[in-house]
């Protein structure tokens, strides 16, 4: 059986010269002297100025398309479609949303929910404790995670989606 094709991250990814840079996500940390660029960071024309006076010409970063939303969007976007009781959103870093509970209790999860939104794209991973799980007030029992720095809008839409029309966490 054949799976659709489903729209692709269309972010580009690679060495760029670092006069053209603005805007893009840097891959790696840059370091020069006392001053490191830490990787993630969406570079400034102040960066970018920065890292050619300091004679470095060539920086591998990721550059955002239209269609893409960047790492914490997406995140942000499908947790909060979860729309699961007695359990709260932090906010996102690094692409990562976790979700902890408010109260103690009993957690209970979809598995097959959970697969249906990892089973969208590599790009997105929803990870959970395991079903049936004791849990204290405030333990993270959930993370959303996209891999790369950006996703296509439409992966993580179709995500959310799933997560919306589906009683996935309680």
């Amino acid at each position: 059986q054949t799976r659709p094709r489903r729209e692709q991250c269309i972010m580009k990814f690679g060495p760029v010269p670092v006069a053209t840079a603005e805007g893009a996500i840097l891959a790696h940390s840059v370091t020069s002297g006392e001053k490191t660029w830490r990787k993630a960071t969406v570079l400034t024309a102040e960066d970018v100025a920065s890292i050619r006076a300091a004679g470095i010409n060539t920086v591998v970063v990721a550059q955002i398309e239209a269609n893409d939303l960047d790492e914490d969007a997406a995140a942000t976007l499908i947790a909060s479609a979860l729309n699961a009781p007695n359990i709260e959103a932090r906010a996102a870093s690094t692409g990562r949303v976790n979700l902890h509970a408010v109260d103690a209790g009993v957690f209970t999860v979809s598995r097959h929910s959970v697969d249906a939104i990892n089973a969208i794209d590599p790009a997105i991973t929803l990870a959970t404790l395991p079903e049936f799980a004791t849990i204290t007030a405030g333990q993270m029992v959930a993370t959303v995670k996209i891999i790369p720095f950006a996703v296509s809008e439409q992966l993580a839409k179709e995500a959310a989606q799933v997560a919306a029309n589906n009683n996935i966490m309680a």
